[in-house]
């Protein structure tokens, strides 16, 4: 890995795993969907994506004070698993669980997106070094080394590791001293806009949301803010934040 102080430009970039780097494939729906039908499971995917959603979004917003670890994050999957799943009896949940975090460990389970390798490239080319900041438990390690094309990442910041979940100030505060930079050196890029990208302007980072589902007829440029942080169409447009 090369050095963050050897380094051309100014910024070092942060890029989030899930929805920004990567996708799971097949869907989280999908995959669900396929553990829990040897149980008798017979509803849709769509089902599961409506059930999910909604778990995720309500165990998400709990007031805690963000911090995590390897233990909690797994009973948090644990909880999430067992609302999708209310109609079975706990052992079954239990098996289900084992078997989708088994699933998502799997670098097979996981597809790089196009316009991430794209950056990635930019990156390298440019010699600027790239980490990655996730609210992922250990897994991702494994997840990550089963894609080379990612191999060219400085650092890879877990939030079970680091000690908090996005959007805790002290996991930006954490990386920056892990690297030993300053906040005003960092750039943090992710498709949520509250976890990421405001967050990251919060600890005083640049931050720049990733919104895929724009409209690209739109006039919208990469370093103009509509209503918040700066929004990107796509990984491939951050060449004028890597000068």
């Amino acid at each position: 890995m090369s050095s963050i102080s050897s380094h051309n430009s100014h910024f070092t970039i942060v890029f989030d795993a899930v929805g920004t780097l990567i996708y799971a494939r097949p869907t989280v729906a999908e995959a669900y969907q396929a553990a829990a039908t040897r149980f008798g499971w017979s509803g849709s995917a769509s089902e599961i994506e409506t059930r999910f959603r909604t778990s995720f979004v309500s165990l998400s917003g709990r007031a805690h004070d963000l911090k995590t670890d390897e233990a909690l994050q797994r009973l948090r999957w644990r909880e999430l698993v067992g609302n999708v799943f209310h109609e079975f009896p706990a052992a079954q949940v239990d098996d289900i669980f084992e078997a989708l975090w088994i699933h998502f460990a799997q670098p097979s389970s996981w597809a790089i997106y196009p316009d991430a390798l794209a950056a990635i490239e930019l990156c390298n080319e440019r010699n600027i070094p790239w980490c990655i900041g996730s609210n992922f438990d250990a897994r991702l390690h494994q997840v990550l080394a089963g894609h080379p094309e990612l191999s060219s990442c400085h650092r890879v910041f877990c939030s079970s590791e680091v000690g908090f979940d996005k959007p805790a100030v002290d996991f930006f505060h954490t990386i920056e001293q892990c690297l030993g930079l300053s906040s005003s050196q960092l750039i943090m890029i992710g498709d949520d806009p509250i976890l990421d990208a405001t967050a990251a302007e919060q600890a005083g980072w640049i931050g720049l949301h990733l919104n895929r589902d724009l409209n690209r007829d739109a006039k919208t440029e990469s370093a103009i803010k509509l209503d918040g942080p700066p929004q990107l169409n796509s990984l491939a447009e951050i060449e004028p934040w890597l000068l």
